[in-house]
């Protein structure tokens, strides 16, 4: 059994076409700072991907894009010697993967805790998406430092995690140190 893992993200781009080498120095410091657990702790190391995201108005099906980047980004990492154990390897894009989420998301609604209405959201004009507020400095797009955001009316799907807020705030505290101040001030208030 795992007991610990490290969580990175893949350093790619779409615009570039693929890895991106100033990203790759981040990347790299990750692996190393996981490297006091080597010995004593089996690691898995996911990795994130994002490819679905850039799929909008490029005139390609998503999944035909994203398996396209996928084999693409792997190939690359593997020529530059990244030593990941691909059987371990999760599509977050494929069937087998996202039905799980679909059967725990349809659990919720059965529930009575996802729920529909609407509410304003963070908009950025330039990536033509929502942004959660970490994601807004200083009024701006955290991409597009001076695309301002603009508040939109959509409708969208909620949780009822009200159900469970004292035990949220009261777990918050095992957080302390591991994430940023901001974040747990925004999650609290």
């Amino acid at each position: 059994a795992c007991e610990a893992y490290g969580l990175g993200v893949i350093p790619w781009s779409p615009l570039a076409g693929g890895v991106i080498a100033g990203a790759l120095k981040k990347a790299e410091e990750g692996r190393r700072t996981e490297g006091w657990v080597a010995e004593r702790i089996e690691k898995l190391r996911p990795q994130l991907e994002q490819w679905e995201a850039w799929c909008a108005g490029r005139g390609e099906h998503p999944a035909d894009w994203t398996s396209s980047n996928v084999a693409h980004m792997k190939q690359q990492l593997q020529r530059l010697g990244f030593a990941y154990d691909w059987n371990r390897e999760v599509n977050t894009c494929a069937p087998e993967y996202y039905r799980w989420n679909q059967w725990f998301f349809l659990k919720m609604l059965e529930g009575g805790l996802a729920y529909r209405r609407k509410a304003l959201v963070n908009w950025c004009p330039d990536c033509g998406t929502v942004l959660a507020n970490e994601q807004v400095v200083d009024g701006c797009c955290w991409r597009h430092e001076s695309t301002a955001v603009e508040q939109r009316e959509l409708e969208q799907w909620f949780l009822r995690i009200t159900v469970y807020a004292d035990e949220l705030l009261r777990d918050m505290d095992q957080l302390e140190g591991g994430w940023p101040d901001r974040v747990l001030s925004m999650q609290r208030n």
